[in-house]
């Protein structure tokens, strides 16, 4: 018996008004689709396509109404503009995604739900410290991982193939072996922080939700 025989719901009836809620969207999605590109072609249903769909999904959170719109809207971001400036896009959205199934897998949905339990609770401010810490670490990383693919990218493709790398070039001047020795650093760097500040993190974190779950059962009991 699963959990929704056990409530009193028939699964096949949830499932049934599930395709035909999630295949109504898709209808609108699709002649918008047509309506703004005015053409489909074989590629609009190709496995390729099917495959972003599925990305951004998880990305923005599989577990709510508003996490596909998040995962169109931030996958949309990384395909569409960030491809505008290097040709490493599709390696940025891997390890994006990556990131989310290891650190985040309720997608973005899912981390603004429990950041505004915790809002709503009156505890944000016992972990915004810790917030600040984690993006602080996750940023300095990012940029040191940034400046290496792009270098990566400029010694395989050309410079011409990797616009960030011109673009830092062009700020400092400084040559490629000193640029490869400030990505490895600041990327370790950024690790290393991020390690350190995660397990903290985590602990305000539980013990902040611990007693808003306790504050929420009391005020129910």
């Amino acid at each position: 018996m699963s959990i929704f025989e056990f409530i009193g719901y028939d699964p096949r009836k949830v499932r049934y008004f599930t395709l035909i809620i999630s295949s109504f969207f898709a209808g609108i999605s699709g002649g918008l689709a047509a309506i703004n590109f005015e053409i489909v072609s074989a590629e609009s249903v190709s496995a390729v396509r099917s495959g972003d769909g599925l990305l951004f999904t998880f990305i923005g959170g599989v577990a709510s109404f508003s996490g596909p719109i998040l995962g169109a809207i931030a996958g949309g971001l990384l395909t569409i503009k960030l491809s505008d400036f290097t040709m490493a896009w599709q390696l940025y959205l891997g390890v994006f995604f990556i990131l989310f199934v290891m650190y985040a897998p309720t997608g973005l949905a899912g981390m603004i739900a429990a950041n505004w339990r915790v809002l709503r609770g009156g505890k944000f401010g016992r972990i915004l410290p810790g917030w600040l810490a984690v993006g602080a670490s996750v940023a300095v990383s990012l940029v040191g991982a940034v400046i290496l693919v792009e270098l990566s990218y400029a010694y395989t493709f050309g410079s011409q193939k990797a616009a960030a790398i011109k673009l830092l070039a062009s700020l400092d001047g400084s040559s490629y072996a000193a640029m490869w020795a400030t990505g490895v650093a600041l990327l370790l760097a950024g690790a290393l922080w991020f390690i350190k500040v995660r397990k903290s993190f985590l602990h305000d974190w539980d013990a902040v939700n611990a007693e808003i779950t306790a504050a929420e059962f009391g005020s129910t009991s």
